[in-house]
């Protein structure tokens, strides 16, 4: 299977199916060519958050749910941000994080845990949740997401991520419009959405509790 399809049939799969998936991509590849590549901040998301962050004091303390193997970790800490929590249901991408923090200093830790489950482990204790690039699989349920990050951040947190719109397209994965994303998140105090430079149908959303 080549690597495309690999990742498409992932993002269409059950959620069974992305773990299995998962752990055949960490087994195959040498993921550590690819955290030097986008770990310091060459991800588009990473570009878009670093300055919205800029403002921030440097103790702010960072929840980054389905954090692969901690790529916001080594951006952040370029910049000062140390507080950093990263959370992954893939046991294979934090082992291989793990390790990549320690061989390169890093300060903050990848932990296995479960975007689902976040109160029960996290309750009021973040000033910033972040997720980027999962919204769209289909075992992610975002309305639950926001009711677990809700709980796990401080009051007046940020929680920040993206979404896919697309207004014509059947596909199994979870696309949402601005309307539905307002509707999720109705229970946050104040909104906003940025589109993601050169990208038309990917936009950031900052939410605040």
């Amino acid at each position: 299977m080549s690597d495309r399809l690999m990742y498409v049939k992932m993002i269409k799969s059950s959620r069974k199916t992305q773990l299995d998936l998962l752990k055949t991509i960490g087994e195959k590849y040498n993921l550590r060519p690819y955290f030097y590549k986008y770990g310091y901040c060459e991800k588009t998301e990473f570009k878009w958050f670093v300055p919205w962050i800029k403002d921030k004091p440097n103790d702010v303390r960072i929840l980054d749910c389905c954090c692969g193997i901690g790529l916001l970790a080594a951006c952040l800490d370029k910049h000062g941000y140390t507080e950093y929590y990263g959370s992954d249901i893939n046991p294979e991408y934090v082992r291989v994080g793990t390790e990549l923090f320690e061989e390169l200093g890093l300060r903050g830790k990848i932990t296995e845990g479960n975007v689902h489950e976040l109160a029960t482990h996290y309750n009021g204790l973040f000033d910033i949740v972040t997720m980027f690039d999962v919204s769209f699989f289909p075992g992610i349920d975002l309305i639950r997401v926001a009711d677990q990050v809700l709980q796990a951040l401080k009051p007046g947190g940020w929680f920040i991520f993206d979404f896919a719109e697309f207004k014509r397209i059947k596909s199994e994965i979870n696309l949402y419009s601005r309307v539905e994303i307002r509707a999720i998140l109705a229970e946050f105090s104040k909104l906003s959405f940025s589109r993601m430079k050169g990208n038309k149908t990917r936009w950031m959303v900052v939410a605040k509790k």
